[in-house]
């Protein structure tokens, strides 16, 4: 899972922005996450396979296929070590980036020269057809040493880079490499820290293994635009945006309920600025606005938030506001992309999770889902439960877990990232309020000035001067 705080950093940052936010740095938007959408953990793989080629010694006289150990890959399989068989379905076309590193001894024979050198010739085999050989390629030399009982060993390395390479379902490879010298002479060879790897020329979704080494962000929800994930945590929290006055390309977020200045005494009174030749319209604010408001998460097609829809004719967590006046009859829509979450707690466990599957004849199965936004939080004191590392092995166990879930804590809830309270929880909520939701937070206020009876919307012109323009402040309430 991400921080929604370092995505909107990012973003803003990446876009050349700098921004002051006190809300973005409250505990609360602190522990926001977004958490990994596939049915298993995967990642966009370049390196698709690397193996350690054997460190032992390895007497090439004067050729040798090369033995590999510390295999890692789940794209191959491999026999004796020496020949390895692609098995996905997807075929490939990528590169070998072979890197040989050791130590070499000529075993001391007739020699014609006083000085020769070392050559190297790797071949390379798709299926028993040769498919690439570099021959001849010099990587040392040494002056003749005749009678020695005890010869000098030389370093060496050797790289064979970006060799071309496809694979389809069910090629298999292995290669070979001959070492010798000038003479022909029979050369021991001792590899260290050598490795043979193959990158794709596009990157493969492969499904996490232990010990995998991940680049974090191709975990993240994919095809999310920017522009969209940004526009909805503004809605999800009725989040402002300003420029700061005095910092270019400096942004100040803040909700719409600490946006403004509520203090009667800094209001600024612009009366004498109303052109009053002019006509002046006053509108209750009621004949612009609809009668139904709805804040809305995206449906997604998991089993609980199915079954809500169903049952209730409306999301899980959304909220509709209606003010009631029988005159309007349109409805204005808010939705954001994220998916709504149910949280989910069983009988036989005191532990409560969101929970996202579908059901195959009353079987659980793990899906791909639309993006989530959940609060993050150790929960601890629990019953003690099990990590398998296997099916057999026990790694370790615990009485903590990680939980994530639209409730800041699913025992005593403080928080909540719904904007209206469910129908219908799947869990015994044992104390705190489900109310402090988003509508409440972030929305009534606001839903409450807008549809107020009093509330009135003025069209005039006025008289503004470079100062009042260059002073302006949206924060700051103006009287006319």
């Amino acid at each position: 899972a991400f921080f929604v705080k370092e995505y909107i950093n990012k973003i803003i940052t990446n876009a050349g922005y700098t921004w002051e936010s006190t809300f973005f740095n409250t505990d609360f938007f602190k522990r926001l996450i977004i958490p990994n959408n596939q049915v298993r953990l995967k990642y966009n793989r370049e390196q698709i396979f690397e193996s350690t080629v054997n460190p032992e010694a390895l007497t090439l006289s004067p050729s040798q296929y090369l033995i590999h150990s510390n295999i890692v890959n789940d794209l191959f399989t491999n026999s004796g070590n020496k020949t390895f068989t692609y098995t996905p379905a997807q075929a490939f076309s990528g590169l070998f980036n072979i890197n040989l590193r050791g130590t070499y001894k000529i075993r001391n024979s007739v020699a014609s020269l006083p000085y020769r050198y070392a050559y190297a010739t790797l071949t390379i085999y798709k299926n028993n057809v040769l498919a690439y050989i570099d021959t001849n390629k010099r990587f040392g030399g040494f002056a003749t040493t005749i009678g020695l009982s005890n010869e000098p060993s030389y370093n060496f390395s050797l790289r064979f880079p970006r060799i071309p390479v496809t694979f389809n379902t069910g090629d298999y490879w292995n290669m070979k490499l001959e070492i010798y010298d000038t003479d022909g002479a029979q050369i021991d060879v001792t590899l260290n820290n050598s490795n043979v790897n193959i990158l794709t020329d596009n990157p493969i979704l492969v499904t996490a293994q232990y010990d995998d080494f991940l680049l974090v962000n191709g975990s993240l929800p994919q095809n999310i635009l920017q522009k969209d994930f940004f526009a909805s945590i503004l809605k999800m929290f009725n989040l402002m945006v300003t420029e700061d006055k005095f910092t270019e390309k400096k942004l100040v977020i803040e909700p719409y309920v600490d946006f403004y200045d509520t203090d009667r005494t800094t209001y600024q009174d612009w009366s004498d600025k109303v052109d009053r030749s002019q006509v002046i319209k006053i509108k209750p604010m009621s004949e612009v606005n609809a009668r139904y408001y709805d804040i809305k998460f995206k449906q997604d097609a998991d089993w609980f938030n199915e079954q809500y829809r169903k049952k209730y004719v409306e999301g899980y967590g959304d909220f509709r506001y209606d003010n009631q006046l029988e005159f309007a009859k349109d409805t204005s829509t808010t939705e954001v992309i994220f998916s709504a979450t149910p949280l989910v707690g069983y009988t036989d466990n005191d532990k409560i999770f969101p929970a996202i599957y579908k059901l195959n004849n009353g079987t659980e199965e793990m899906i791909e889902h639309n993006i989530r936004i959940m609060q993050a939080k150790k929960i601890t004191g629990r019953t003690s439960y099990d990590i398998y590392l296997n099916d057999t092995n026990i790694l370790t166990s615990e009485t903590a877990y990680g939980y994530a879930g639209h409730l800041d804590d699913p025992f005593t809830a403080g928080a909540d990232l719904n904007f209206g309270v469910p129908k219908e929880i799947n869990f015994t909520l044992a104390s705190g309020l489900l109310s402090n939701n988003l509508y409440n937070t972030y929305y009534s206020p606001y839903f409450a000035e807008i549809t107020d009876k009093d509330s009135r919307l003025i069209t005039c012109k006025m008289k503004l001067t470079e100062r009042d323009i260059n002073t302006l402040d949206f924060t700051i309430y103006c009287c006319l």
